[in-house]
């Protein structure tokens, strides 16, 4: 199962809105919580499982510094488990 968080804008040399951010975190942390969310998740970001510049440069210069953020090698470019 995967789920998907959405920030609606450019961010290719900006990022959201702190407070966007801490509720994209937040949301996260409650999926978790309540058992929505594995405590083992991975974070990926679109661009990491297929052809797109979504969600932006910056904003994902942002989320590899988040827990749980996963890089994937070429040969793993399919949607992980």
């Amino acid at each position: 199962m995967s789920i998907g968080i959405a920030f609606i804008g450019t961010f290719a040399t900006i990022l959201p809105t702190n407070s966007a951010l801490e509720v994209a975190k937040d949301l996260i942390q409650y999926g978790v919580s309540n058992n929505y969310v594995d405590q083992d998740y991975k974070l990926f970001a679109a661009r990491q499982l297929r052809a797109t510049d979504s969600p932006g440069t910056r904003l994902v210069a942002e989320i590899q510094n988040w827990p749980h953020w996963t890089t994937l090698d070429q040969e793993q470019k399919s949607c992980p488990d």
